[in-house]
């Protein structure tokens, strides 16, 4: 919160995050890419990225590259993804509180999947972690997020492998691995079907960027 605001209860904070995080306003919860406002997010985030490196700790997690303005660019990336996302919200209403229960139940399952999409996840274990069955679980996460469980669990898991291509010393059976997928094969396939291309070719376009 005061990444966002420059001190708290000022104009942005009162009117456009104290609302998010009273969850009198709402924010979608995924962006497939289906909507231009989507699209510009994505690009957002692919933008931060670029100003990341891997932590030598850690190869799995990222460290800010200081210096040269950085710090300044991923806050202003982050206020143009909370703009777009504000333009794009909703207002809670006693109509939609069965909406946002339903939301609240799906952000934890989200919480779950985003801690443990390195894992053999089953429909069992993410309907179990938040006590439905697999049934009222699928038909819940499809109306909230309008993909089904495992199709969102993929097009993350192909994000979090984005960062890692950047590494070309990493091969790509490792990353496949490290970020939940049973085979590089499957990771192949689901990555050209969501960034239609393969690893490999996005792993050419990222150094043919930078040359």
């Amino acid at each position: 919160k005061s990444f966002l605001s420059s001190f708290s209860g000022d104009l942005i904070d009162y009117e456009y995050i104290t609302p998010v995080i009273k969850k009198n306003l709402i924010f979608p919860i995924v962006f497939d890419g289906t909507k231009e406002w989507h699209k510009k997010i994505l690009s957002y985030i692919n933008s931060i990225f670029s100003v990341y490196k891997k932590s030598d700790c850690d190869p799995a997690k990222l460290k800010l590259i200081s210096g040269n303005g950085n710090e300044i660019l991923v806050k202003l990336l982050i206020l143009q993804i909370w703009y777009e996302c504000v333009k794009n919200s909703e207002s809670v209403t006693t109509e939609n509180h069965v909406d946002l229960k339903n939301r609240e139940i799906i952000k934890k399952s989200l919480d779950y999947i985003h801690s443990n999409y390195n894992k053999n996840l089953s429909l069992d274990e993410l309907a179990a972690n938040v006590y439905m069955s697999r049934e009222n679980y699928s038909r819940i996460f499809k109306k909230v997020m309008l993909i089904q469980p495992f199709q969102y669990i993929n097009k993350f898991r192909i994000m979090k492998s984005l960062p890692l291509l950047a590494d070309k010393n990493m091969k790509i059976i490792s990353i496949s691995g490290m970020c939940g997928f049973q085979s590089a094969s499957y990771f192949n396939r689901k990555f050209l079907e969501i960034m239609n291309c393969t690893p490999t070719e996005y792993r050419e376009k990222i150094f043919l960027s930078v040359l």
